[in-house]
Order: structure tokens, then C-alpha cells, then sequence
């Protein structure tokens, strides 16, 4: 029991016999002082009692109170941990989202590099196709040029040759 009980009556069994006695000899020498006085010792006992129950259970709802009141904290907690928790998971989603993301930006960049460095290699390279197709057609062009002009200065050795042979018949 608390403190609170400990200022009421016991309300032991010898206690009530006691105040059963009082009464009942009170009856019997008709004393009615006696049987009042066991009488009231009876009800003080019973009042004692009532008490001690009303304290007890008193008592017992605030225990259920408290534990409600844990129970509920620890209810809010887990709440509050399990919004942390989906929070986390959501930024960690969305951090992954994010890489995956990067990622793929990185990957289209580096197809479009490769596919820039694999142009710029096809140019060159046609570039230099062209370039030894130009040298080529030079040099054909350059050996035409040398045989026109082999050709040409046969001609004037011929045309030399047949003005040398006109000038001689004439002379």
C-alpha cells in the first residue's frame, strides 16, 4: 500500500471481530454505546477499506495511464523513426536515380565523342584519300605536261627541221 493508506484504520479481520463483538455485546447488556461505538468502528473500517480499494485501483489507472502514455511515446517514435527511414530510402532512391542519370548523360556524351572522333577519322582519312587521288591526278597531269611538252619541243625540232629543209629547197 502507499502513503496515503497508511492514515486509514486496518481492517484486519481481528479488527472487525473486535467491532462485531462491541456491537453484539453492546446488544446483549443493552448498552448502546457499546454497540454504536462497535457499529461506528465497523463502518470506519469498511469507509477504510473502500478506500484502500478506490486508492488501489486509483493507483492502477494511473500505472495504465502511464503505460498508455509510453505506449503512445513509443508509438510517436516509431513513427517518427519510420518517416526517417522512408525519407532516407527516398533520398537514397533518388540519389541513385540521379547517378543512373549522370551515368547515362556521360554514356550518350561519350557516344557522341566516339561518334565525332570516328567522323573526324572517316574526313581524315577521306581527306587523305583525296589528297593522294589529287597527288595523283598531279603527277599524270605533271608526266601530260612533260610529254606535251616533249611533244611540243619535238614538234619545233620537227617544224626547226622542216623550216631548215623549206629554207635549204628554197636556196
Amino acid at each position: 500500500m502507499s502513503d496515503t493508506t497508511s492514515d486509514l484504520p486496518e481492517g484486519s479481520t481481528f479488527d472487525r471481530l473486535k467491532a462485531k463483538a462491541k456491537q453484539v455485546a453492546g446488544d446483549l447488556f443493552d448498552r448502546g454505546d457499546l454497540a454504536a461505538e462497535g457499529a461506528l468502528e465497523e463502518a470506519s473500517i469498511d469507509r477504510a477499506d473502500d478506500a484502500r480499494e478506490q486508492i488501489a485501483e486509483a493507483e492502477r489507472a494511473e500505472t495504465e495511464a502511464e503505460l498508455e502514455a509510453r505506449l503512445a511515446e513509443n508509438e510517436i517514435e516509431a513513427e517518427r523513426v519510420e518517416a526517417e527511414v522512408e525519407e532516407q530510402r527516398r533520398r537514397d532512391e533518388a540519389e541513385r536515380a540521379e547517378a543512373r542519370a549522370e551515368a547515362q548523360v556521360e554514356a550518350q556524351a561519350d557516344q557522341r565523342e566516339q561518334a565525332i572522333t570516328r567522323q573526324e577519322a572517316a574526313e581524315r582519312s577521306q581527306a587523305s584519300r583525296e589528297q593522294v587521288e589529287a597527288l595523283g591526278e598531279r603527277a599524270e597531269a605533271e608526266e601530260d605536261v612533260a610529254r606535251l611538252e616533249a611533244e611540243a619541243d619535238a614538234a619545233k625540232a620537227n617544224a626547226a627541221r622542216l623550216s631548215a629543209l623549206d629554207a635549204e629547197e628554197q636556196s
